[in-house]
Protein backbone atom coordinates (compact mmCIF):
# COMPACT_ATOMS: atom_id res chain seq x y z
CA UNK A 1 0.00 0.00 0.00
CA UNK A 2 2.81 2.37 0.95
CA UNK A 3 4.68 1.66 -2.28
CA UNK A 4 1.53 2.35 -4.29
CA UNK A 5 1.06 5.69 -2.55
CA UNK A 6 4.68 6.59 -3.20
CA UNK A 7 4.24 5.67 -6.85
CA UNK A 8 1.12 7.82 -7.14
CA UNK A 9 2.85 10.71 -5.41
CA UNK A 10 5.88 10.38 -7.67
CA UNK A 11 3.65 10.22 -10.72
CA UNK A 12 1.77 13.36 -9.64
CA UNK A 13 5.00 15.27 -9.04
CA UNK A 14 6.27 14.14 -12.43
CA UNK A 15 3.15 15.50 -14.15
CA UNK A 16 3.44 18.85 -12.33
CA UNK A 17 7.12 19.17 -13.22
CA UNK A 18 6.32 18.33 -16.84
CA UNK A 19 3.66 21.05 -16.94
CA UNK A 20 6.04 23.59 -15.39
CA UNK A 21 8.74 22.67 -17.89
CA UNK A 22 6.26 23.05 -20.77
CA UNK A 23 5.28 26.52 -19.57
CA UNK A 24 8.93 27.54 -19.25
CA UNK A 25 9.70 26.29 -22.74
CA UNK A 26 6.62 28.10 -24.08
CA UNK A 27 7.67 31.46 -22.64
CA UNK A 28 11.30 30.96 -23.57
CA UNK A 29 10.15 30.10 -27.06
CA UNK A 30 8.02 33.25 -27.22
CA UNK A 31 10.98 35.42 -26.33
CA UNK A 32 13.27 33.47 -28.63
CA UNK A 33 10.97 34.26 -31.55
CA UNK A 34 11.13 37.98 -30.76
CA UNK A 35 13.87 40.05 -32.28
CA UNK A 36 14.62 43.75 -32.64
CA UNK A 37 15.86 45.75 -35.60
CA UNK A 38 17.24 49.30 -35.37
CA UNK A 39 17.07 51.46 -38.48
CA UNK A 40 16.57 55.04 -39.69
CA UNK A 41 13.57 56.61 -41.40
CA UNK A 42 13.92 59.70 -43.56
CA UNK A 43 11.67 62.54 -42.44
CA UNK A 44 9.76 65.09 -44.49
CA UNK A 45 12.68 67.53 -44.42
CA UNK A 46 15.25 64.72 -44.83
CA UNK A 47 15.88 64.50 -41.09
CA UNK A 48 16.85 61.11 -39.70
CA UNK A 49 14.33 59.42 -37.38
CA UNK A 50 16.04 56.74 -35.28
CA UNK A 51 13.64 53.79 -35.01
CA UNK A 52 13.49 50.31 -33.61
CA UNK A 53 11.08 47.50 -34.43
CA UNK A 54 10.51 44.60 -32.06
CA UNK A 55 9.17 41.62 -33.98
CA UNK A 56 7.28 38.90 -32.15
CA UNK A 57 7.30 36.29 -34.89
CA UNK A 58 8.09 36.95 -38.52
CA UNK A 59 6.00 33.93 -39.55
CA UNK A 60 2.76 35.31 -38.08
CA UNK A 61 0.38 37.56 -40.07
CA UNK A 62 0.95 41.28 -39.49
CA UNK A 63 -2.33 43.04 -38.68
CA UNK A 64 -1.68 45.30 -35.69
CA UNK A 65 1.32 47.08 -34.18
CA UNK A 66 2.00 49.11 -31.03
CA UNK A 67 3.82 52.44 -31.43
CA UNK A 68 5.30 54.06 -28.34
CA UNK A 69 5.87 57.85 -28.32
CA UNK A 70 7.96 59.03 -25.38
CA UNK A 71 7.92 62.25 -23.38
CA UNK A 72 10.25 65.24 -23.41
CA UNK A 73 13.91 64.37 -22.98
CA UNK A 74 13.52 60.60 -23.27
CA UNK A 75 15.00 58.15 -25.76
CA UNK A 76 13.80 54.74 -26.93
CA UNK A 77 16.89 53.13 -25.38
CA UNK A 78 15.18 53.75 -22.03
CA UNK A 79 12.14 51.66 -22.94
CA UNK A 80 13.41 48.27 -24.06
CA UNK A 81 11.64 46.75 -21.06
CA UNK A 82 8.30 48.18 -22.24
CA UNK A 83 8.63 46.72 -25.74
CA UNK A 84 9.58 43.31 -24.36
CA UNK A 85 6.63 43.34 -21.96
CA UNK A 86 4.16 44.24 -24.74
CA UNK A 87 5.58 41.46 -26.90
CA UNK A 88 5.18 38.88 -24.15
CA UNK A 89 1.68 39.98 -23.14
CA UNK A 90 0.01 40.69 -26.48
CA UNK A 91 2.16 38.89 -29.09
CA UNK A 92 2.14 41.91 -31.40
CA UNK A 93 5.02 43.80 -32.92
CA UNK A 94 6.18 47.00 -31.21
CA UNK A 95 7.67 50.09 -32.89
CA UNK A 96 9.60 52.79 -31.02
CA UNK A 97 11.21 55.94 -32.38
CA UNK A 98 13.20 58.83 -30.98
CA UNK A 99 11.23 62.03 -31.47
CA UNK A 100 13.03 64.94 -33.08
CA UNK A 101 15.86 66.40 -31.03
CA UNK A 102 15.96 63.43 -28.66
CA UNK A 103 17.86 60.18 -28.48
CA UNK A 104 19.60 59.42 -31.77
CA UNK A 105 17.19 61.29 -34.04
CA UNK A 106 18.24 64.47 -35.86
CA UNK A 107 17.58 67.95 -34.60
CA UNK A 108 19.02 70.36 -32.02
CA UNK A 109 18.83 68.74 -28.60
CA UNK A 110 15.49 69.29 -26.84
CA UNK A 111 14.47 71.92 -29.38
CA UNK A 112 11.57 72.52 -31.78
CA UNK A 113 10.92 75.27 -34.29
CA UNK A 114 7.29 74.22 -34.62
CA UNK A 115 5.21 71.37 -33.24
CA UNK A 116 4.38 70.47 -36.82
CA UNK A 117 7.84 68.91 -36.95
CA UNK A 118 6.61 66.30 -34.47
CA UNK A 119 3.41 65.76 -36.46
CA UNK A 120 5.31 65.39 -39.73
CA UNK A 121 7.65 62.80 -38.19
CA UNK A 122 4.73 60.80 -36.79
CA UNK A 123 3.14 60.92 -40.25
CA UNK A 124 6.33 59.42 -41.73
CA UNK A 125 6.23 56.65 -39.10
CA UNK A 126 2.59 55.85 -39.83
CA UNK A 127 3.18 55.84 -43.60
CA UNK A 128 6.04 53.40 -43.10
CA UNK A 129 3.97 51.05 -40.91
CA UNK A 130 0.97 51.28 -43.24
CA UNK A 131 2.89 49.18 -45.76
CA UNK A 132 2.63 46.21 -43.39
CA UNK A 133 -0.11 46.76 -40.79
CA UNK A 134 -3.85 47.45 -40.94
CA UNK A 135 -4.18 48.88 -37.42
CA UNK A 136 -1.80 51.08 -35.42
CA UNK A 137 -2.14 51.56 -31.67
CA UNK A 138 -0.38 54.61 -30.23
CA UNK A 139 0.87 54.33 -26.65
CA UNK A 140 2.11 57.67 -25.39
CA UNK A 141 3.54 59.45 -22.39
CA UNK A 142 3.61 63.17 -21.57
CA UNK A 143 4.63 65.14 -24.70
CA UNK A 144 4.01 61.99 -26.73
CA UNK A 145 0.35 62.30 -25.72
CA UNK A 146 0.22 65.85 -27.07
CA UNK A 147 1.85 64.73 -30.32
CA UNK A 148 -0.58 61.83 -30.84
CA UNK A 149 -3.71 63.78 -29.82
CA UNK A 150 -2.98 66.73 -32.09
CA UNK A 151 -2.12 64.36 -34.94
CA UNK A 152 -5.35 62.32 -34.81
CA UNK A 153 -7.51 65.47 -34.55
CA UNK A 154 -5.76 67.58 -37.17
CA UNK A 155 -4.68 64.81 -39.52
CA UNK A 156 -7.28 62.04 -39.20
CA UNK A 157 -5.78 58.70 -40.16
CA UNK A 158 -7.94 55.58 -40.38
CA UNK A 159 -4.96 53.37 -39.51
CA UNK A 160 -4.75 54.79 -35.98
CA UNK A 161 -7.05 52.37 -34.20
CA UNK A 162 -6.45 53.62 -30.64
CA UNK A 163 -4.49 56.15 -28.61
CA UNK A 164 -3.42 55.52 -25.00
CA UNK A 165 -2.50 58.68 -23.07
CA UNK A 166 -0.28 58.34 -19.99
CA UNK A 167 0.03 61.70 -18.16
CA UNK A 168 -0.47 63.64 -21.42
CA UNK A 169 1.19 67.06 -21.62
CA UNK A 170 -1.99 69.08 -22.11
CA UNK A 171 -1.01 71.89 -19.75
CA UNK A 172 0.73 72.86 -16.55
CA UNK A 173 -2.18 73.87 -14.34
CA UNK A 174 -0.07 73.99 -11.17
CA UNK A 175 1.68 77.13 -12.40
CA UNK A 176 -0.70 79.12 -14.60
CA UNK A 177 0.98 82.48 -13.98
CA UNK A 178 4.40 80.95 -14.65
CA UNK A 179 3.19 79.55 -17.93
CA UNK A 180 1.71 82.87 -19.02
CA UNK A 181 5.05 84.54 -18.34
CA UNK A 182 7.01 81.79 -20.12
CA UNK A 183 4.67 81.90 -23.11
CA UNK A 184 5.05 85.67 -23.49
CA UNK A 185 8.81 85.45 -22.96
CA UNK A 186 9.06 82.66 -25.53
CA UNK A 187 7.30 84.77 -28.16
CA UNK A 188 9.61 87.71 -27.44
CA UNK A 189 12.82 85.67 -27.45
CA UNK A 190 11.86 83.75 -30.59
CA UNK A 191 11.36 87.05 -32.40
CA UNK A 192 14.97 87.86 -31.47
CA UNK A 193 16.23 84.55 -32.92
CA UNK A 194 17.25 83.26 -29.51
CA UNK A 195 15.27 80.00 -29.66
CA UNK A 196 18.35 77.78 -29.44
CA UNK A 197 19.20 78.99 -25.93
CA UNK A 198 18.74 76.52 -23.08
CA UNK A 199 16.42 77.83 -20.39
CA UNK A 200 17.25 76.00 -17.19
CA UNK A 201 14.65 77.76 -14.96
CA UNK A 202 11.89 76.08 -16.97
CA UNK A 203 12.74 72.81 -15.25
CA UNK A 204 10.11 73.47 -12.58
CA UNK A 205 10.19 70.02 -11.05
CA UNK A 206 11.95 66.70 -11.34
CA UNK A 207 10.94 64.52 -14.30
CA UNK A 208 9.80 61.93 -11.80
CA UNK A 209 9.50 62.23 -8.06
CA UNK A 210 10.66 59.82 -5.40
CA UNK A 211 8.22 61.15 -2.85
CA UNK A 212 5.72 58.85 -1.14
CA UNK A 213 2.84 60.57 -2.95
CA UNK A 214 3.79 59.07 -6.31
CA UNK A 215 1.28 56.29 -7.07
CA UNK A 216 3.36 54.51 -9.73
CA UNK A 217 6.41 53.33 -7.81
CA UNK A 218 8.46 54.21 -4.75
CA UNK A 219 11.64 52.51 -5.90
CA UNK A 220 14.44 55.11 -5.46
CA UNK A 221 16.85 53.03 -7.56
CA UNK A 222 14.47 53.15 -10.51
CA UNK A 223 14.09 56.92 -10.22
CA UNK A 224 17.83 57.41 -9.97
CA UNK A 225 18.56 55.28 -13.04
CA UNK A 226 15.76 56.91 -15.04
CA UNK A 227 16.67 60.50 -14.16
CA UNK A 228 20.38 59.92 -14.76
CA UNK A 229 20.03 57.87 -17.94
CA UNK A 230 22.75 59.01 -20.40
CA UNK A 231 20.27 59.13 -23.31
CA UNK A 232 18.14 61.92 -21.78
CA UNK A 233 18.63 65.16 -23.69
CA UNK A 234 18.13 67.46 -20.71
CA UNK A 235 16.27 70.75 -20.31
CA UNK A 236 14.18 71.99 -23.29
CA UNK A 237 14.98 75.20 -25.15
CA UNK A 238 12.69 78.22 -25.05
CA UNK A 239 11.73 77.35 -28.65
CA UNK A 240 10.54 73.93 -27.49
CA UNK A 241 8.46 75.57 -24.74
CA UNK A 242 6.87 78.01 -27.16
CA UNK A 243 6.08 75.31 -29.75
CA UNK A 244 4.53 73.01 -27.12
CA UNK A 245 2.37 75.71 -25.57
CA UNK A 246 1.09 76.76 -28.98
CA UNK A 247 0.31 73.09 -29.70
CA UNK A 248 -1.70 72.88 -26.48
CA UNK A 249 -3.72 75.92 -27.56
CA UNK A 250 -4.35 74.31 -30.96
CA UNK A 251 -5.61 71.16 -29.31
CA UNK A 252 -7.93 73.10 -26.97
CA UNK A 253 -9.42 74.95 -29.94
CA UNK A 254 -10.26 71.62 -31.61
CA UNK A 255 -12.60 70.53 -28.82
Amino acid sequence: MMNRRLQCCFYGVKIILSLILSLILFYVGSYAQAESQAFTLSGKDQNHIHSKMYLHDQNLPKHEVFVYISGQGDAISMYDFLAEDLLARYHKDVFLYDVRGQGRSDGPRCHLNSFDEHLDDLGVVIDYLAKTYQKIHLITHSTGGLIASLYVFERPDTLVASVSLISPFFGLSQCRNCMSFIHASARFLSSMSLESFRVFPFNISKYVSNSDTNILTHDPDFYQKFNDHPSKCGVPTIGWVRASLLAQERLKNLR
